[in-house]
């Protein structure tokens, strides 16, 4: 846009007025937007003038910034005033902006204008809503004189049609102007402005995790090994009797030992999500049976090594905040334990299949549980020597646990077995565990 036709450097600059240290605007627009400007990364103000907030955001928020303005002037004074490594201004019409910000955090666009000066765009409104469509950020803010809303309208009315956003703030305020020396008068039509906040409307969480397109990702990204699971019918198994124990007992604390891929402590996990509460403590060796012998492993391929592999699969399953990975020997991990005063509500053993490292396993843990709290374990019906393997959970169930006057159990029938017991009360509180 040609700007043959500006004052010169010696003339009064027609939106001086609107120089921070000549008003009171930024005191009065931070009052209205803190709630909305926290830890963004990423924020893009369009025609962005003197830009007011530069300070705040780039001190206190410590955001990357940039920033355009068809006005020499004002970019100028914005290089100057915001030197910073994460701050960008450019001279650039609105019409001519290309780049496209992916990661927009915020998107600021003050003082819409109405297109009726040599140094203003008749295409702003347009421009903020190709950014918005294209980039989708988080907070849009936006702002214009009450006299001159055509533009805003016009660009709230297109923000409204995406059906992605809510407005979170919508107020008019009125800004004095300290110094009162500049050639154009007419700026006290502009000092009484309206600003809306646009926020991104939040999908409500689902009830229930075990959605079909869910179970499809657990079956590609998890291979379960004798859970009595069917692919064909996305038939958890197992797995919904994990998750369904998870939703009856509601525990706040869960302990998962040994997990081949995860199946069994993702199951459990979605559970305690559902709940809207509690966290998962998963413990395994991380052993890989191609590097040592399988009665060490158990089945383990080494997947717990991989640190960034199991992160990327919490984070396609949604489990990613509800459970902590300790790649240890559960002897290892009863010292967090006691360091910590863990009480899990709920433990699931399927480490150390061996006679003596399921009784080390069940006997030490078992100290632990809540008042209330189960123990589940897996492959209660397996004989020893199964495959080669030192398989002793079946006979420390029978002699240990089925019979006994301190638990409470049952053995579900099903290959390879699973058991549950609870210690034996008086009375079972199932309100306060």
């Amino acid at each position: 846009m040609n700007q043959s036709n500006q004052n010169d450097n010696n003339s009064q600059y027609t939106w001086d007025y609107l120089i921070p240290e000549n008003n009171n605007r930024t005191a009065i627009l931070l009052e209205i937007l803190k709630p909305y400007l926290r830890s963004d990364k990423n924020v893009l103000e369009v025609n962005c003038g003197f830009a007011p907030l530069s300070k705040y955001l780039l001190g206190e928020i410590n955001c990357k910034l940039t920033g355009f303005d068809i006005n020499k002037q004002s970019i100028a004074y914005c290089q100057t005033n915001y030197s910073n490594e994460n701050a960008s201004f450019e001279v650039l019409d609105d019409k001519d902006f290309q780049s496209y910000t992916p990661n927009l955090d915020v998107l600021i666009h003050l003082g819409i204008a109405p297109g009726n000066h040599i140094t203003e765009s008749k295409t702003e409104p347009i421009t903020s809503f190709k950014i918005i469509k294209q980039s989708s950020p988080n907070t849009i803010i936006i702002e214009t004189s009450v006299k001159h809303q055509a533009g805003l309208q016009k660009l709230v009315r297109k923000i409204n049609s995406m059906n992605q956003y809510q407005v979170a703030e919508d107020q008019v305020y009125t800004f004095k102007v300290t110094k009162n020396n500049f050639g154009n008068e007419k700026f006290t039509n502009a000092l009484t402005r309206r600003i809306m906040v646009f926020t991104k409307i939040k999908k409500p969480e689902p009830v229930f995790s075990l959605t079909e397109k869910l179970l499809s990702r657990i079956f590609e990204k998890i291979n379960p090994g004798a859970q009595a699971t069917d692919k064909e019918t996305l038939n958890l198994g197992f797995g919904f009797l994990y998750y369904s124990i998870a939703r009856i007992i509601k525990p706040k604390t869960t302990f998962v030992f040994g997990s081949q891929q995860g199946f069994s402590l993702t199951c459990f996990a979605l559970g305690i999500k559902d709940n809207k509460f509690g966290h998962l403590h998963f413990v395994d060796a991380g052993y890989d049976k191609e590097k040592v012998d399988n009665n060490t492993a158990m089945g383990g391929i080494g997947f717990w090594q991989e640190e960034n592999k199991y992160k990327e699969l919490f984070i396609e399953l949604g489990i990613d905040k509800i459970v902590s990975v300790h790649v240890k020997k559960t002897q290892q991990f009863v010292e967090d334990v006691i360091s910590e005063n863990f009480q899990p509500d709920l433990i699931f053993i399927d480490a150390d299949h061996s006679y003596r490292g399921f009784q080390f396993d069940f006997e030490l843990y078992e100290k632990f549980l809540t008042k209330n709290g189960m123990i589940l374990f897996h492959d209660c019906l397996v004989d020893n020597g199964h495959c080669g393997v030192n398989f002793g959970v079946k006979d420390y169930f029978e002699e240990k646990i089925q019979n006994s006057n301190k638990w409470e159990s049952v053995r579900l029938p099903i290959w390879p077995g699973l058991g549950l017991a609870r210690k034996k009360t008086d009375k079972v509180d199932y309100q306060n565990k």
